[in-house]
Formats: C-alpha cells, structure tokens, sequence
C-alpha cells in the first residue's frame, strides 16, 4: 500500500477530470449534509428536553442521501448502492407520512375555524 503524504495527495488531485472533482464534491457534501441531521436532532432535543425528530432530519436524510447515492452510483459501489437505494425509500416514506399528518392537522384546524365562524354568524342573527 503506498504511503499517504501530501504530494501524493496533490499529485492525485491534479490528475482528476472535472467530471472527477464534481463527482467528489458531490460525495463531501452529501456526506456533510448527512452527519449534519444528527446534529439539527441534537440541538432540537435540548430545546425540548425530550427526544425529538424533526422534519428538517428527514430533508436533510433525503438530500444526503441522494448525493451519497450519486456518488455512489459513480464508484460502481456494490455495497452502497443498494443501502443508500433502501435509506431513500424509508425517508421518502417517512416524508410522504409527515405531509399527510399535517394535512389532517390543517384540516382538521380549518374545520374548527370555520365552525367557530359559523357559531359566530348565529349568535349575531
């Protein structure tokens, strides 16, 4: 295995295509995006001193997921591939569950709003 030092680093780096360096940004960043979530949960949990998810973990599992998905699909990955494939089916699930609570809860708000109003409208008749 070759050593690792900083010229054999630089001479890979200058070695790489545009394609190349775009396909490993692709790879930091959705990698960033995805350590970041645990730190949005962290933060979210103190302020309510109670374990917490919330959604921003959930866009941000997905849009790391895609990237590192990306990313992997460059490499050829066996491995990852299929994992990060499955991650993006439970988070998409999980999102599609979140939107359709809120809907209810919307509904659901709207319905009292306007059955408040309607009470409103008959106790000025």
């Amino acid at each position: 295995m070759a050593a690792i030092s900083w010229e054999n680093l630089i001479a890979t780096l200058q070695n790489l295509t545009r394609f190349q360096i775009a396909m490993y940004a692709i790879g930091y960043v959705g990698q960033c995006i995805f350590g970041l979530r645990f730190l949005v949960q962290w933060i979210a949990t103190e302020r309510r001193r109670k374990v917490v998810v919330p959604m921003a973990f959930w866009y941000m599992s997905l849009a790391g997921t895609i990237l590192l998905l990306s990313y992997a699909i460059y490499r050829l990955d066996p491995v990852l591939i299929p994992g990060f494939s499955l991650n993006m089916i439970i988070y998409l699930r999980n999102l599609y569950f979140a939107q359709m609570r809120h809907r209810r809860v919307v509904a659901r708000v709207t319905g009292l709003s306007n059955a408040a109003k309607n009470r409103v409208e008959e106790l000025e008749k």
